[in-house]
């Protein structure tokens, strides 16, 4: 029964664009049955009934005309004109809230069309959902708080943000694995049949890519913009309530990131794209993601990198972040008690290179010897009953990526495993050296005489490994009576003591006048006592070595002074409205006079009246795209076009982009979302310096 019906809606025999067309239904009619218990949970009144069932009854009308007349098109516009613009803002209004789940519910209807329309009506269904949540929502805001500012706690962070999330996410995944396959059984048979695949091979990357900037496009607004909240966030629930919201858009990029890589892989078409790279960037990169998803789990996380891994390295680094993020994510995946650990070693081989050595450990659920060999095969996840195991998350893609990335680099792979006692993932490839100097090197170790006084002894002979590679004498401790007899018997130039054991032992520290350097987790860091030193965890080579060579104090002095640049002008190019709102926010915190246009061509029209001190401009673009509107600024006659330094902002995830965006003549770039780390260190290294200010009384003003 199940098997027929599967065949009469998704079988080999049902066109292409009908097992599209179903495939979205399935997942229509859940968003509409979820949305009908949601409303029940908020015990709405009947109007939100009648219109819930009327649209749905609606749809299934359209859906069995669309079937008779094949009106693929027409059929999904219809359907998404009656959701976006008839469903979306009655609900948003019968739920009287301006945050709501319903604002999330429009994803479901925007990926609806782009899954079932194309050309035309694909641009005029987004349009009429853009406009019709727009103003759906400032409708809600106006009504809801008028007389009243914006309060947090009208959220309902589990069925405004966390539920239609988590469904949107699963939506997105699950679709685009299916329509994934959908397509591939289409290109077997056809190639069974003596047709040439190599042209819907080729649609099908096309769609992903485009798939994967329509969908990046919207995700990076959302983290941008909450970041944008966190900074006035009120207490730490807040904070905590949007890291969940910024989590589960990171964790929907990085299985876009996986789909456009696979579609790569799959085409024979996967190519390294090689330059230089500072090693300190990536790995700081990969343990900042790490730490924060095992934020708040209880699970710990240990990290050990040779110090003598150069600071300069040739290869491509994007996809060697990505086996590392890849095979982390999976660790964390499978890992509820107990830690995970990085170990990062080198060597060198016979002609030179030098050889990255791997090891990725966790204490998870593991697996049995046999199911070993299926683990880097594509879309297929092993055959095991365990809850963790049964319910994780995931494509089913990010370990076949792997190692394919991996025999592309000419390197290796092996899984060690024991059944309910966790997993080893070793992997090595080779890299160019470019630069020898150690990444993470302590300058004067005979100088330094260390005290360590961590919650527990794996995450002190972390740090004691770390400072033992660069010659730094330390000592050990685990008590508070034997922290005080050593304070008492000898001078330590630095005491590295974790929070909770500084805050049982503060009376003494303050008594003795010790120099102490808080050792936190990234969630409590708000705890550190202000004129404290602070080291976050996981505690390694990198920040370590940042500490004591005075690099980090700098740093913290820099973000407490801040900077502003009240003189300057800031012209900042981009179609999307939302992004230009994000960018505003950002640059307004430095008290630049920030002008925001929506094309290259409009830009065009002020740089003749207006002198800017720096421009700032999104690549993919309708009409005049990035490179088209900065040669036309460069080729203008005034001295100042010439010379003012330009910032392309992209979400382009494609091999060799930000080379090819500089080749073009950029002076910098700037991936999306925005960080605000980024954003600062490119305008002090770009703007003119006579326009920095130093605000030595507190950190940059925000927006």
């Amino acid at each position: 029964m199940i098997n027929k019906l599967f065949n009469d809606y998704f079988g080999k025999s049902v066109p292409l664009e009908e097992r599209n067309l179903n495939l979205a239904m399935v997942f229509f009619y859940s968003s509409f049955a979820l949305a009908t218990a949601y409303g029940v949970f908020l015990k709405l009144g009947p109007a939100f009934y009648i219109v819930t069932t009327a649209v749905v009854l609606s749809v299934t009308i359209i859906y069995s005309y669309i079937l008779r007349y094949k009106a693929y098109n027409v059929g999904a516009l219809i359907i998404g004109i009656l959701v976006n613009m008839i469903e979306l803002p009655l609900t948003c209004y019968l739920d009287g809230r301006l945050i709501s789940s319903v604002a999330m519910f429009f994803v479901l209807g925007f990926l609806f069309v782009i899954f079932n329309t194309d050309g035309k009506y694909l641009w005029i269904s987004v349009f009429l959902g853009a406009v019709s949540l727009t103003f759906s929502m400032v409708g809600m805001y106006m009504l809801s708080y008028r007389d009243r500012p914006f309060d947090m706690s009208d959220v309902n962070v589990i069925f405004d943000i966390v539920i239609p999330m988590a469904f949107c996410i699963l939506y997105a995944d699950r679709a685009l694995i299916y329509k994934q396959m959908i397509h591939q059984r289409e290109v077997d048979n056809a190639m069974a049949e003596g047709i040439k695949a190599g042209e819907m091979k080729k649609g099908k990357e096309v769609f992903l890519m485009n798939m994967s900037h329509e969908m990046r496009t919207p995700m990076n607004a959302i983290i941008s913009a909450t970041g944008l909240i966190e900074d006035k966030a009120v207490n730490n629930a807040v904070k905590q309530n949007i890291g969940y919201i910024q989590n589960a858009c990171n964790a929907l990029v990085s299985t876009i990131d996986d789909l456009l890589v696979f579609s790569k892989v799959e085409n024979s078409r996967l190519e390294l794209s090689n330059s230089e790279y500072d090693t300190r960037q990536l790995f700081q990169d990969i343990i900042n993601m790490i730490a924060v998803r095992l934020m708040d789990t209880g699970v710990g996380f240990y990290v050990h990198i040779d110090s003598k891994m150069p600071v300069v390295l040739y290869g491509d680094s994007a996809k060697l972040r990505q086996v590392f993020i890849n095979i982390l994510n999976n660790a964390v995946k499978y890992t509820t008690e107990g830690y995970v650990g990085l170990s990062v070693s080198v060597d060198t081989d016979e002609e030179k290179n030098l050889l990255i050595h791997t090891d990725i450990e966790d204490t998870g659920i593991g697996m049995k010897e046999e199911d070993i060999p299926k683990l880097f095969n594509a879309f297929e996840r092993l055959d095991d009953r365990r809850p963790e195991s049964r319910y994780a998350e995931g494509t089913g893609l990010g370990l076949s990526i792997c190692k394919t990335i991996l025999d592309t680099m000419e390197g290796t792979i092996k899984v060690r495993s024991e059944y309910n006692g966790g997993s080893v993932f070793t992997f090595e490839v080779k890299q160019k050296t470019v630069d020898p100097m150690p990444m993470a090197k302590i300058k004067e170790p005979e100088m330094l005489n260390v005290l360590i006084f961590e919650d527990n002894d794996m995450k002190a002979e972390m740090i004691k490994l770390a400072l033992s590679e660069n010659s730094v004498k330390s000592m050990t401790t685990f008590s508070d009576s034997e922290f005080r007899q050593l304070c008492s018997e000898e001078k330590y130039t630095h005491i590295l003591i974790s929070l909770d054991n500084y805050n049982k032992n503060n009376k003494f520290i303050q008594d003795q006048k010790l120099k102490v350097v808080i050792l936190t987790d990234i969630n409590r860091t708000d705890e550190v006592p202000g004129d404290e030193d602070r080291l976050i965890r996981p505690v390694n080579v990198l920040n370590l070595s940042e500490y004591f060579n005075k690099a980090e104090i700098a740093q913290k002095k820099m973000e407490i002074r801040g900077f502003t640049c009240k003189n300057a002008n800031v012209m900042v190019i981009d179609d999307n409205r939302t992004n230009l709102f994000v960018a505003e926010g950002l640059l307004k915190r430095y008290k630049m006079n920030v002008i925001s246009v929506l094309s290259g061509m409009e830009a065009l029209n002020l740089i003749s009246d207006l002198k800017f001190d720096m421009i700032f401009i999104d690549y993919m673009m309708p009409e005049m795209d990035g490179i088209d509107t900065l040669n036309a600024i460069r080729q203008n006659r005034q001295k100042w076009c010439r010379e003012v330094p330009c910032v392309v902002l992209t979400a382009d995830a494609a091999d060799g982009a930000r080379q090819m965006l500089l080749n073009a003549g950029f002076d910098d770039y700037i991936s999306k979302p925005i960080k605000v780390e980024a954003l600062a260190e490119t305008i002090y290294d770009l703007i003119d310096p006579e326009l920095i200010e130093w605000n030595e009384k507190g950190s940059t003003e925000e927006a």
